[in-house]
């Protein structure tokens, strides 16, 4: 199975459904990465559901269409927020939950 880009939804369910169907837990996020107060809820949702997070998968990015020239510092500054602050922000917030295994690396 593949996914174009960005996956759909259907696609999504069927691998969730295939991953289940061995006996691993599955879940998925939607969530926009330059708003704090999403990550939040997301973060605090894992951490309530699971007690420790195996692995962890950001497929997250964003890319403005127009050339480097062209390009404005607020469509630069979102680029970054998405693809750089939003997963710099899941990873420290669970890894300083209690529930995360402080010996592994997320």
């Amino acid at each position: 199975t593949f996914f174009t880009s960005p996956p759909t939804l259907p696609g999504i369910k069927l691998l969730k459904n295939k991953i289940e169907s061995i006996g691993v837990k599955f879940d998925y996020y939607k969530l926009d990465l330059s708003i704090e107060e999403e990550i939040d809820y997301v973060c605090n949702n894992i951490k309530e559901k699971y007690n420790k997070i195996d692995v962890l998968i950001n497929n997250a990015a964003l890319s403005m269409d127009n050339s480097f020239l062209e390009k404005t510092k607020e469509e630069f500054m979102k680029v970054l927020e998405v693809n750089l602050v939003g997963p710099f922000l899941i990873i420290q917030k669970i890894r300083r939950s209690r529930k995360c295994y402080r010996d592994r690396r997320l």
